[in-house]
C-alpha cells in the first residue's frame, strides 16, 4: 500500500485499531468482539478497493466502519451511484447490500457468503 493509500484511508484504518480493542460485551448488551480474521478482511478489503479507487483518481474512504455485535465488522460506502455495505462475518466470509435508491438506476441488491 502506498503512503498516499494509507494516509487517505488513516481514519478508516485509526477505527479498525480501536474496534480491534473492543472488550466482550462493548454494547452492554452481550456483543462479542470483532474477531481477528473478521479484522484481517477489513483491512485487505480497505487496501484492494483504495488502490482499484486511488489508482482512476477518486477516493475510497468509507462512511462508516464499525463493529456487529456478533463480532463480525460493518463498513459502507456512500456515492453518487448508491450506498453499499460490506459485511464481514466473524469467519471473514463476506456479505453486501447495494442500495441504488435515488440514482439512475433505483434498486437494491443483496447477497451473503461472497
Amino acid at each position: 500500500m502506498t503512503a498516499t493509500t494509507t494516509a487517505n484511508l488513516a481514519p478508516a484504518f485509526n477505527r479498525l485499531r480501536e474496534i480491534t480493542d473492543l472488550p466482550a460485551d462493548w454494547d452492554f448488551d452481550g456483543a462479542i468482539p470483532p474477531s481477528p480474521a473478521a479484522i484481517r478482511k477489513a483491512q485487505w478489503i480497505l487496501e484492494n478497493i483504495a488502490s482499484r479507487f486511488l489508482s482512476a483518481g477518486g477516493s475510497a474512504e468509507p462512511w462508516l466502519v464499525g463493529p456487529r455485535a456478533d463480532g463480525g465488522i460493518l463498513m459502507e460506502w456512500r456515492g453518487p451511484g448508491g450506498a453499499v455495505e460490506v459485511h464481514v462475518e466473524p469467519d471473514a466470509s463476506l456479505g453486501y447490500l447495494w442500495d441504488g435508491e435515488g440514482t439512475p438506476q433505483p434498486g437494491t441488491e443483496k447477497a451473503d457468503g461472497v
